[in-house]
């Protein structure tokens, strides 16, 4: 056991593959961050097996994904300090985002079981992306049906019992064509295949 090792709280250690999902690299490129010193790392057995502390990976990747933003241009009649603030604002607001979905990634990293998972998808996804809606479906192309096993909506009770061929609606055709789709008027749309129990209402 390396020198170091136990003065590291366990539960914050993870491997190089969850490091390298954590901060959306390679594994190489987290070798590589320890190798020249800027992420720290600790051995845990005498083959060698590295690990690394999670709130490390997380302030590396942040300030990566900072380094990556390129300011905006000024705009017209900015002088310096009014564009100064402006470029900042910028990058704030952009390091949020970025920070959120570290932590989505580090909550889905601690947690095995599938339901669960799509469980926490959905409840962090509102805070990245605002929705009214949404359902996460499981496809079985072995029988050539799919159903929903995660429903955020008024009618989520309706919505998980129902199943049906995979092809049939707007998301059936996203499934088919593995594309996704941008309806702005879902009920106008010649694919659209209302589940039965709910009410016709514009989206």
């Amino acid at each position: 056991m390396a020198p170091g090792f136990e003065r590291t709280p366990t539960g914050e250690l993870i491997t190089m593959a969850e490091a390298a999902r954590l901060a959306g690299v390679h594994r190489n490129t987290v070798r590589s961050w320890c190798a020249n010193g800027r992420l720290s790392s600790v051995r845990i057995n005498r083959r060698g097996d590295r690990r690394v502390r999670r709130p490390d990976v997380e302030r590396v990747a942040a300030r990566r994904l900072a380094a990556s933003f390129e300011p905006g241009p000024a705009g017209p009649g900015d002088g310096p300090a009014d564009h100064s603030r402006r470029q900042q604002s910028e990058l704030e607001l952009r390091l949020a985002g970025q920070r959120r979905l570290l932590d989505v990634n580090s909550k889905l990293l601690s947690n095995l079981d599938p339901v669960a998972v799509l469980d926490s998808i959905a409840d962090l996804l509102k805070d990245v992306v605002a929705y009214d809606a949404l359902t996460i479906y499981r496809v079985d192309r072995a029988t050539g049906r799919r159903w929903a096993v995660i429903a955020r909506d008024r009618f989520a009770e309706v919505i998980l019992r129902e199943q049906m061929p995979i092809g049939v609606g707007i998301t059936g055709w996203a499934i088919d064509h593995r594309q996704a789709v941008l309806c702005n008027d879902a009920l106008e749309d010649p694919r659209c295949v209302q589940i039965p129990g709910t009410p016709v209402e514009p989206e």
